[in-house]
């Protein structure tokens, strides 16, 4: 799963070049819908947490970036792409992800 939701970061900063961007991209891509104005601020706030937290503990980031066989793309920020990872985790564990119907 973290894995999986490694691979969703990686397309989603690729894809997008801004914060707002990546956030509704993610979310469309797992849920098929834009987030709501409270569910984007909340993912926001989230990523803003999950940055600080990663650049503070950069062992924190590699370790969660070596979940898996495969390995992140060379030369990715390894704290972006941690906390990216985090926020696609969280949206792939949402209840609606995973009670679809």
């Amino acid at each position: 799963y973290v894995e999986a939701a490694r691979a969703l970061a990686e397309r989603v900063l690729s894809a997008a070049a801004t914060e707002s961007a990546r956030i509704d991209l993610a979310f469309s891509q797992v849920l098929s819908r834009a987030p709501t104005e409270e569910e984007k601020q909340t993912l926001q706030a989230s990523i803003h947490r999950l940055e600080y937290q990663f650049s503070s503990d950069p062992a924190a980031a590699g370790k969660l970036l070596a979940n898996g066989e495969s390995r992140p793309n060379q030369g990715s920020n390894k704290t972006e792409l941690a906390a990216y990872t985090s926020l696609c985790l969280a949206i792939l564990n949402l209840d609606e992800t995973l009670t679809k119907e």
